[in-house]
């Protein structure tokens, strides 16, 4: 049976994401994202794959373990182009970018002003923008604050930047919701 299709399956608690040729529903590649997994060499040994974990930390910690929920492939003029595909972790509210040319995870981001998302990543039509979806309405630091007393961080931009090789992600929050949903663009 030839397989005219793929399907990029969140892992959730395994931190991973597979994927399936379709229609024979063949495991074609494990994809390791937020979790080490030895077998594959990612994020044992290898200083690439471990700077990953520590782009991701989460509280100052680098965290091993992530649920992965709702891949987004990247687009161009709206349509799929196979380049990118984007999965968040839904326990620690980061997201990662898989490279489609050779299916490996190449950048963790930690979103800095939320505890957790869930309702996916999605992406804008050129892929100008990867937008992480919010589940629980939190303050600030995960202590209370007004957006009044803090009008930059709230309304203005967060970003992280790239090194070679590596996307630049920038996070811009909305003030005007509780649960601070926020757009990152990837640059």
């Amino acid at each position: 049976m030839k397989d005219e299709y793929i399907m990029f399956a969140s892992g959730g608690h395994a931190g991973q994401v597979f994927v399936i040729g379709l229609p024979s529903m063949r495991l074609l590649k494990s994809i390791a994202v937020f979790t080490p997994e030895p077998w594959q060499g990612y994020g044992y040994g290898a200083s690439g794959t471990m700077n990953l974990f520590e782009e991701g930390k989460v509280g100052g910690h680098v965290v091993t373990w992530g649920d992965t929920h709702h891949p987004a492939l990247s687009e161009t003029a709206g349509d799929y182009d196979g380049q990118y595909l984007f999965i968040n972790d839904k326990a620690n509210a980061r997201i990662a970018v898989i490279d489609l040319r050779d299916f490996e995870t190449k950048q963790i981001v930690k979103n800095p002003i939320a505890l957790n998302d869930h309702g996916g990543t999605m992406v804008t039509p050129d892929t100008d923008w990867i937008i992480e979806g919010g589940q629980y309405a939190a303050p600030l630091g995960a202590e209370y604050s007004s957006w009044l007393i803090t009008p930059m961080i709230i309304a203005g931009w967060l970003h992280f930047g790239g090194s070679i090789g590596k996307p630049a992600v920038s996070f811009l929050t909305n003030p005007l919701r509780s649960s601070y949903p926020l757009l990152a663009r990837f640059m």
